[in-house]
């Protein structure tokens, strides 16, 4: 069985653990961790955070009555949320849900009509 290789300078792998596994440095983590993207700094303050997220994902409602009554009421949320606009612009491209107290055909239309005003 050939000798398990070294870490030499430069490399990123260390191979030299049983099975070939890496290690990652504590540091290294760290690094990974603050990179890997969290909720947006407004989240936190959105009127919908203490809101089943269900009400803001009228897709997942199949009866066309209460698909009405959800969206209304997710407006409803929207409507007095200090941090709406922040929310709309991090929804514009997203393909479900409520985003800003708008639905996605709703910010389908202002996509376009930004565009067409650009």
């Amino acid at each position: 069985m050939p000798e398990p290789r070294t870490r030499r300078s430069g490399s990123r792998k260390d191979t030299s653990e049983a099975g070939g596994h890496h290690r990652v440095r504590p540091a290294r983590l760290e690094a990974l961790a603050k990179a890997i993207p969290g909720p947006a700094p407004w989240a936190r303050l959105a009127a919908c955070r203490d809101t089943p997220g269900v009400d803001f994902f009228v897709e997942a409602v199949r009866n066309r009555v209460d698909m009405h009554e959800t969206i209304k009421r997710a407006k409803e949320v929207c409507e007095g949320c200090s941090v709406r606009l922040s929310c709309l612009e991090a929804g514009l491209r997203e393909p479900f849900g409520i985003w800003g107290g708008l639905t996605v055909r709703e910010r389908r239309k202002l996509r376009r009509s930004r565009q067409e005003a650009a």
